[in-house]
């Protein structure tokens, strides 16, 4: 995450852009939209 966050401050235009790190709770939440979320984000196989 202080990676991200660094490249974000060096890139964006505001002096104080808004990050933010929230947990996902498989239990409440949308199963559907969930697994979706993890296949586009999954880092692809070298």
């Amino acid at each position: 995450m202080p990676e991200l966050t660094a490249a974000i401050r060096a890139l964006h235009s505001y002096s104080v852009p808004e990050v933010l790190a929230l947990p996902i709770d498989d239990k409440l939440g949308n199963l559907e939209y969930l697994a979706w979320v993890r296949a586009e984000t999954r880092t692809a196989p070298a």
